[in-house]
């Protein structure tokens, strides 16, 4: 089973990350054939996607690689290394994603990054899979 690494509470403020906590579609996901381990977002293109992954790479470079670890970890307990690194990729997540173009640019900017979380985390989950097919 796939942990997620963050998720979206829609509430009264707007949607924030939060910590380990399931949203009820949240389903393994494989990339399509002929696809390269990201599939098509819910609510944004690959290349949207892309962008935003680029961004929070320049912003701490190595992010994907540490989402897609705390992601793959087996379900129980975070050990106390595992929840620093994850509050430290929600804290990325925070700063980065409302500064991607197309989240700036949107009429509701909470709406557009809350997609965004959801597509990205849904694209975690693809990359882990497709890790795990390709060995």
């Amino acid at each position: 089973m796939l942990r997620p690494i963050f998720d979206v509470r829609i509430g009264p403020e707007g949607d924030i990350p939060i910590g380990n906590v399931r949203l009820s579609n949240c389903a393994r996901l494989r990339p399509a054939r002929g696809q390269a381990g990201i599939l098509m977002g819910t609510f944004y293109t690959d290349k949207q996607i892309q962008e935003a992954i680029a961004a929070l790479e320049s912003n701490s470079p190595g992010i994907w690689e540490r989402m897609k670890k705390m992601t793959a970890l087996p379900p129980g307990p975070l050990t106390e290394e595992e929840e620093l690194e994850q509050g430290a990729i929600v804290r990325v997540l925070t700063i980065v994603l409302p500064q991607v173009s197309f989240v700036v640019q949107a009429e509701d900017k909470n709406e557009a990054r809350a997609r965004l979380s959801i597509d990205l985390g849904n694209a975690v989950r693809a990359a882990v899979v497709g890790d795990r097919d390709a060995v």
